[in-house]
């Protein structure tokens, strides 16, 4: 039934705190519900439920370009009538001759994410001082 759907969370907390805690999970499932969407998938020529593009376009780009940029070129690459996929669009079809106003190309090339390997990552770990509240390098 309907409680057998209930996270387990509600029915671990006492009865002051049971509505925050119902507030929370509510919020919860609006964002999850908020970061899926209606994608048409060009292939199969249909829309199918998935994440919101923003939340995967920069790790799918080969050149890691920001994701908030790259969102206003895949807007627009959805309103052109091309069938090339969009990265290949956006770097040597029509696209790369596309400059937006809200996200300029100049921007959109210069602006990368780093991923960090494993191994890496000790080299940029930062930790905060206590007294000042200062960002300082592990490493150092």
């Amino acid at each position: 039934g309907a409680s057998a759907a209930k996270p387990m969370l509600s029915k671990a907390v006492g009865p002051g705190e049971a509505p925050e805690v119902r507030k929370f999970e509510r919020r919860i499932r609006k964002l999850q519900r908020l970061a899926q969407e209606r994608v048409h998938w060009a292939a199969l020529d249909r829309d199918v439920l998935g994440l919101q593009p923003r939340l995967w376009m920069e790790v799918l780009d080969k050149k890691h370009r920001h994701a908030a940029l790259l969102y206003e070129y895949w807007r627009r690459w959805q309103l052109s009538t091309t069938r090339d996929n969009f990265f290949n669009w956006l770097d040597v079809g029509q696209g790369s001759m596309i400059d937006l106003p809200r996200a300029p190309r100049r921007l959109l090339e210069e602006w990368r994410v780093i991923y960090l390997t494993p191994e890496e990552q000790p080299v940029f770990r930062v930790v905060i001082e206590e007294s000042t509240g200062r960002f300082l390098w592990e490493a150092d």
